[in-house]
């Protein structure tokens, strides 16, 4: 007889919490929970587009994730990313500069950075970013190695060689050596049958 009782009660008692629910009250934390939630599929969006490479698509839900503060810095820095990736340097640029100011140290922000300007033909800005993270970080071959290919577009190739003979002490087998020590014999080349270039390089 109780059991017949209980489960009366159960069924009786469920009504009322959907005509609770329906005259707008809510279970404790449940609102939160739920712009939380829709923010955290944002970014979960965000993040199947960018490994499509739909960079489009990622950029619109990345910046909708950005509006919750627990994903925020990552949305924003993906964001800068996706940016770089279709090639809008300007935004990508002043993503990573506002996020460094957050983080000055962050050596992947500053890479990124580094590479931003670099693609935008900024050479000189990309150039001392570089030189900071080597101050820093001597040891990090993959950076001199952005930072010779930076100097060669910046046609400073004998500050590139100086960096390229340092690399080779330190890293003697990082298998970029042989492909900058060809671009660079090739640029010399070009030097010997233009004086005046050559004269700029001494």
């Amino acid at each position: 007889m109780s059991r017949k009782i209980l489960c009366v009660l159960l069924f009786a008692v469920a009504p009322l919490f959907v005509s609770c629910k329906t005259a707008a009250f809510y279970i404790p934390g449940e609102k939160s929970m739920r712009v939380k939630n829709l923010y955290v599929e944002y970014y979960n969006l965000a993040e199947e587009f960018y490994s499509l490479k739909k960079y489009d698509k990622a950029i619109q839900y990345y910046k909708l994730a950005t509006a919750y503060k627990e994903v925020r810095v990552s949305a924003f820095y993906k964001l800068g990313l996706c940016y770089a990736l279709n090639k809008n340097w300007t935004e990508s640029e002043a993503i990573f500069s506002r996020l460094l100011k957050r983080d000055s140290k962050n050596v992947t922000l500053l890479c990124d950075y580094a590479y931003v300007l670099a693609q935008s033909s900024q050479f000189e800005q990309a150039e001392q970013v570089y030189i900071s993270i080597l101050a820093s970080n001597p040891d990090l071959h993959k950076i001199r190695v952005n930072y010779i290919t930076v100097l060669m577009a910046d046609k400073k190739f004998s500050s590139a060689k100086t960096e390229l003979d340092l690399l080779k002490q330190k890293n003697p087998d990082v298998e970029e050596i042989k492909n900058l020590e060809k671009q660079l014999a090739e640029e010399f080349e070009k030097l010997e049958d233009d004086p005046k270039q050559k004269n700029k390089q001494l």
